[in-house]
């Protein structure tokens, strides 16, 4: 499945965006304000983190070092993301999201079934 990843605000605290779906905006999105992706369209596969013991979604990118794919996942703030990682969630201002779970839950269920 492929999606987008958006950019509204490049902060000291993050850069804030939206991730989108069939051009359909399905959630926020934060990540570090100086090791994060570029805004553009990115294919995701379900893959099993060794770090995380689960399924979590991984982001294809051309650029990753020794096979070490950026993912989403869950979290408050952006700063010990370093290698690309993206948080999801509802903004609750710049460089904050809440109800990271919930929502990393419901685009996980969405992708799984799209996949």
């Amino acid at each position: 499945m492929n999606i987008i990843l958006r950019r509204n605000l490049y902060s000291p605290w993050g850069v804030d965006g939206q991730l989108l779906i069939n051009h359909q905006e399905v959630c926020d999105t934060i990540e570090h304000p100086y090791d994060h992706l570029p805004e553009g369209f990115y294919r995701i596969e379900i893959r099993h983190d060794s770090r995380l013991h689960r399924k979590v979604p991984v982001i294809m990118t051309p650029d990753a070092h020794h096979h070490h794919f950026p993912i989403i996942g869950i979290g408050n703030g952006p700063f010990l993301l370093t290698d690309g990682s993206i948080i999801v969630g509802h903004r609750m201002q710049s460089g904050v999201l809440t109800d990271s779970s919930a929502v990393l839950t419901r685009l996980f269920d969405r992708l799984d079934k799209a996949a």
